[in-house]
This record gives C-alpha cells, structure tokens and sequence, in this order.
C-alpha cells in the first residue's frame, strides 16, 4: 500500500507540475519521483516483473537530481503528464488490485479536477481581456485543406492574474488531455479494484 499511496502523491505533483511554479517545486519533484521509481525499480526486480523494472529504471534516471537532465519547459510538459498516466496504470498492472474506494477516490479527483480544468479554460477564454495576436511564422492546414497563417495571443502584457495566463496557453491543453486520458485509463480499470475484505491479493 506504501508503494501506491507514494505513486499517488508523485501522480499529483508531475499533473501540478505542468503549471509555472518555482524552481524548487520542480526541484522536489525531481527527488519525489526519482525516489519512488528507484524503490519502484527495486521492488519490481525483487518479483520478478523485469518490464515495470525497465520502465520506473528509464523514469528515475530521467528525474534524477544529482545528474539532471535538461530539457524545454514544453518537453517537460508533455514528459510530466506521459509519466503521470504511466504511473496511474502502473497503479492497476503492476501488482494486486487497488482497493474500491480508493480507485473511487482518485476516479473522482481526476475526473473532477479535468472538469475545473476544463471550466476555468473556457473562462479565461471568454470572459476575461484577451491579447493582440501576432504571426507566428508558421503555416498549418485548415479543414478545407488550405493552408492558413498561425496565429498566437501575447499573453507578456496582459493585465490578468498569473494563473489566468497558464489557462490561456497551449500547455493547459496539454494538461487537460492528460487529465482526459488518465480519467478514462482509471474507469477502463474499474474491474481491477477490490472490496475491502476481499481475498484477493494484497494492494500495492
């Protein structure tokens, strides 16, 4: 149980961490997750489940804070939440069955955090000032097939909250299908959990 509940709390901060927060933040999250995936790496060799060794080895030495590795913020972005949604099927295929009540738990937090997500998104969009757009030099095709100019919204000089800036961007796309994904991979695992007193296997 150990084991999961540390996946859990690693699953949040690599989600939160697609926001803009201080370089410590990111710090921690570097020793959090390099530390559960090296337990996990561990744990996974010691009965015999060499993939699940392979895959949380790959992942703490990619967060590993002694010799880090230096990517841009949208890589992160993308690699955060890929790592998170990993996690969260590593919580249903790697060993056991989760407990129901808490795969309802995280079912609803997800599931209610993409909603939030989702709300503030289209608030920000349409009720709050929006920024002159500018070219960004890059060309994309349209429905019709046509090719169209790429436009994008200068948030630098907006006069609207922090957080309000990070929902008009294009990586809280990204964090609301990582969201979207991670919800539907938990209600695809519902048949994966177990009642409290079953006689199932141990949980994670």
């Amino acid at each position: 149980m150990g084991f999961l509940i540390a996946r859990i709390i690693a699953i949040i901060l690599l989600f939160c961490a697609v926001g803009s927060f201080p370089y410590d933040y990111y710090t921690i999250l570097r020793f959090v997750v390099c530390a559960v995936m090296a337990y996990g790496t561990w744990f996974s060799i010691k009965i015999n489940r060499q993939g699940w060794a392979w895959c949380f080895g790959i992942i703490a030495a990619l967060f590993n804070p002694i010799f880090p590795v230096h990517l841009d913020r949208e890589t992160w972005a993308i690699t955060d939440v890929g790592v998170a949604i990993i996690l969260i099927l590593s919580c249903f295929n790697f060993k056991g069955r989760m407990d129901k009540k808490l795969w309802l738990t995280l079912a609803i937090t997800v599931w209610g955090a993409f909603v939030i997500v989702l709300g503030l998104i289209y608030y920000v969009n349409h009720y709050l000032p929006r920024g002159q757009f500018y070219n960004t030099g890059f060309e994309a095709e349209d429905a019709s097939g046509h090719m169209q100019e790429v436009y994008k919204e200068d948030l630098r000089g907006l006069n609207i909250p922090h957080w309000a800036k990070f929902f008009k961007s294009s990586e809280s796309s990204l964090l609301w299908i990582g969201l979207l994904i991670a919800g539907l991979v938990i209600s695809g695992n519902k048949h994966k959990t177990k009642h409290k007193n079953g006689n199932e296997g141990d949980t994670n």
